[in-house]
This record gives C-alpha cells, structure tokens and sequence, in this order.
C-alpha cells in the first residue's frame, strides 16, 4: 500500500499488529528474553520509521536545512547516474539543492514500505517512492526505489546512507523538460557545460562541444536547442 507523509498515522495500526506478531513469535520460540528484544527492535525500528516520514515532510517543503538536519557528517549517497556519487554533507546539500532547483513544486511523496528492520543503533528501510510535482510548468508523476540506513546519535537518528534509483525512461523524460531559461540562472544568455551537467545527465563533453558552434566554450539558446535535437 503506498502512503503519503500527510497521511502517515493512518497507518500505525497495521504497522502495531504486525509488531505484536513478531513479538508473540519471539515468545513462544524464544522464551522471554526473545520477547523483550524483539519488542525493543520493534520500537526501534519505529522512532527511525518516523525520522524517515520527518524527511519525506521536509523535501516536499524543499527545506534544504531542515533535510540536510537528519543527515551524519559521512553521509554517502548513490544515484541512477553513474556520476551520482555524493559522500559527506557538503556533497549531499548540493545534490539537494540541484533537485530542488529543477522543480517547480512537489505535490506529494507516496512511499510504501517494501522492507525494514533495525538492531541496536542502526535501522533500514527499502521502500517504492511516486513523486507527484511540477516541473516546466507540467505536472508530472514520477516513481521510484529508495533504500536507506539510519544510525542513532545520541536522542537523533541520522540518514548515513541512501540508494535512490529512477527507470531509465523517466530520467530521459525529467532531462526532457529542462529549458535554456532554468539553467541560464544569471541570464546571461550563454550556458556552460558545467552548468548544463547540472540539469541534463546524458551530456557529453563531446556533445557540448558538437553544439557550440562559434567554439567560445558556451551554448547559447539557438545552439543549446540544437543539442537538445540530437
């Protein structure tokens, strides 16, 4: 079942039986001792859920701080792209804000738990995720899979690692939407290839220069079309 951040508590009660169950299990194959660590992995695995559904809120709210607030300083996080590689704090808030910058709004996060777990300090979850946002000016549905493992600092469970994938299809079509005017921010009517890589992955050195047809290291509007052509 997919659910959304607004829509979290909805779900408490089928998340309490399925503890009572394995607490149960653990008591009749274990004896007590199994009981109380199953219900403490249990309640463990809970206070990390809720860190989890606190993230979801705050990304669709763009809050770039308040996301990069539930994040260890040796965060690493890994991408569809083979250039989505981001390792500590500096790396993930600039990969944020780059999501954050090619979309207009998000509508909604919907997220269905596929599988999580936790002991002692660290917990897990893999979940199917369905953005609901605004991009170009279109609305769009997108999908997909995020896995995640969250380590207990003190009171506060932190994001240390993160796995996000898109379908190849959806990517093509995100890096689609991208206009000269949303990479062009200063407006000076020309746009590097380091800016350009930013927003569309699939450039290639090669590509860029293809396209730059007065060879001065930038593409303007006719000329970036003529890329997005190819």
């Amino acid at each position: 079942m997919m659910k959304t951040a607004s829509n979290f508590r909805k779900f408490r009660l089928p998340c309490s039986i399925l503890s009572a169950l394995l607490i149960l299990a653990a008591a009749v194959l274990g004896g007590p001792s199994a009981a109380c660590a199953a219900t403490a992995s249990s309640r463990t695995a809970e206070e990390a859920m809720l860190t989890f559904d606190r993230f979801i809120d705050l990304y669709i709210k763009k809050d770039l701080k308040g996301v990069m607030a539930l994040h260890d300083d040796s965060v690493t996080a890994i991408g569809t792209n083979r250039d989505e590689l981001f390792i500590g704090r500096e790396a993930m808030s600039k990969a944020y804000a780059r999501d954050f910058a090619r979309i207009d709004r998000i509508k909604s996060i919907g997220w269905s738990v596929l599988s999580s777990g936790a002991q002692g300090s660290v917990a897990w979850v893999a979940a199917d995720l369905r953005f609901s946002c605004v991009i170009g000016g279109a609305d769009r549905n997108i999908g997909g899979r995020l896995t995640a493992v969250l380590r207990k600092k003190g009171k506060n469970w932190l994001i240390v690692q993160t796995h996000f994938s898109l379908p190849a299809d959806r990517i093509v079509q995100m890096d689609a939407m991208v206009t000269f005017g949303q990479i062009d921010v200063n407006g000076d009517g020309k746009i590097s290839f380091e800016e350009i890589k930013i927003w569309i992955r699939d450039v290639t050195p090669e590509s860029f220069r293809n396209a730059d047809r007065n060879g001065d290291g930038y593409l303007n509007r006719e000329e970036y079309e003529l890329l997005r052509k190819k």
